[in-house]
């Protein structure tokens, strides 16, 4: 019975054995995949960041020691707005601000010169209606 025992005991500690085995084998493969997307995490900022501070793709690709297409295409996969495209896109954006500031101005002006005309038309009128006034009391001698 002793003998059935140390056999059942052994098989235990070889299976613990294996199984700390399979463990270790699985925090390593854990440990080499963190490692591998903090790299790549890295990787996209570093593209981002240099795609935002430079104004051409080739010094961003310069910058970062690839080949201008491989700099592209990673963009493009990774849903990152290339150095051209932002610059464009902020001066499409300046150009319609500009013109719709120009385009408000214009408005008021326009407005400011009905309000005057409006004005000066009830001015107009004010002055009527008194030369009006005073001539019909003139006609009845109140003057």
């Amino acid at each position: 019975m002793s003998s059935f025992l140390m056999k059942i005991l052994f098989w235990a500690l070889a299976l613990d054995v294996f199984a700390l085995g399979l463990l270790l084998v699985f925090m390593i493969n854990a440990r080499m995949n963190l490692r591998r997307e903090i790299t790549e995490a890295r990787y996209y900022f570093k593209a981002i960041a240099l795609a935002q501070m430079t104004s051409s793709s080739d010094e961003a690709a310069e910058r970062m020691g690839i080949p201008l297409d491989d700099f592209k295409k990673f963009c493009a996969l990774k849903d990152i707005e290339p150095p051209e495209r932002r610059t464009s896109r902020i001066k499409a954006e300046h150009e319609a601000e500009e013109e719709e500031q120009q385009r408000l101005m214009a408005e008021e002006a326009a407005w400011r010169g009905e309000q005057e005309r409006i004005i000066e038309e009830r001015k107009k009128a004010s002055e009527e209606e008194a030369r009006t006034r005073k001539e019909r009391l003139r006609k009845f001698g109140f003057s």
